[in-house]
């Protein structure tokens, strides 16, 4: 396994020294956890290279805090679609089980946006037992939607994630949905500058534990997005549990760049 990582790192590594800035980043292309957990039905542009370093830290009382570090590569192989790579690692006190998992994940999008209808994607990722206690494939597969109302954009995501080897007490499936909006900064009060390079976020997430007999957990989240160039977006978010088991609180940064493809 050590062999495989070593591999995909020189991978990675290769497709950033043949890229060379020129695609413009869009900070309205929303990533699942840059800065919350809702995600746009559109992919990165076709051609370009997406890097994005994600710094998470998590408080979840007599269940210790977690910080997270998770690197991600995407690409843009085709037209409406994109492939990701990342791998996520786990720091602190609480549960770090897959930290190190090899996450593989793809995206398409199938229709854009009319006057009557969303845009919608699929988006299937499946995650390899590359990481600290961890066993199993697990596969997950996401619908997503998004509809424009005046400069607003509204998000559906319904995710479900089969377990490839769950342990006892945890479950094999597991669903979560989420429901979001983001809208320029601007709001009408700054001048129109200020909300093209700003965009706030705001969703409520509620997912299945992954223990049998527990409730779901309910989380609500906010961020911003700020885009500095064309090639960099730099965003943060904040977010709350709702219900019993959630984490207390969530902090989140991630810094995105955007490279032209070969």
């Amino acid at each position: 396994m050590a062999m495989t990582l070593r591999i995909v790192t020189m991978a990675i590594g290769s497709l950033i020294l043949l890229a060379a800035p020129g695609w413009a980043a869009d900070h309205r292309n929303l990533e699942e956890g840059g800065p919350t957990d809702i995600e746009d039905a559109y992919p990165i542009a076709f051609r370009s290279i997406e890097q994005q370093t994600l710094f998470n830290f998590e408080s979840n009382g007599e269940r210790g805090d977690i910080f997270e570090l998770e690197p991600e590569l995407k690409w843009g192989f085709i037209k409406n679609a994109h492939v990701a790579l990342r791998v996520p690692f786990f720091l602190g006190e609480g549960d770090r089980k897959e930290s190190g998992d090899l996450n593989l994940e793809g995206l398409y999008n199938f229709n854009v946006e009319t006057r009557r209808l969303p845009a919608m994607a699929l988006s299937v990722g499946v995650e390899f037992p590359s990481g600290n206690d961890s066993s199993g494939v697990d596969a997950t597969a996401k619908g997503i939607l998004t509809k424009g109302i005046q400069r607003a954009r509204f998000h559906f995501n319904a995710g479900f994630t089969f377990v490839g080897a769950n342990k006892r007490q945890e479950r094999d499936f597991r669903y979560k949905f989420g429901l979001g909006a983001d809208h320029p900064l601007d709001f009408g009060l700054f001048p129109l500058r200020i909300g093209l390079d700003n965009l706030v976020i705001a969703n409520v997430v509620v997912e299945q534990s992954a223990l049998t007999g527990k409730p779901p957990l309910w989380t609500g989240e906010i961020g911003g997005r700020h885009q500095f160039n064309p090639w960099t977006v730099f965003a943060i978010g904040a977010g709350a549990g709702l219900s019993r088991g959630a984490p207390d609180y969530r902090l989140t940064i991630a810094y995105q760049y955007t490279f032209a493809a070969f």
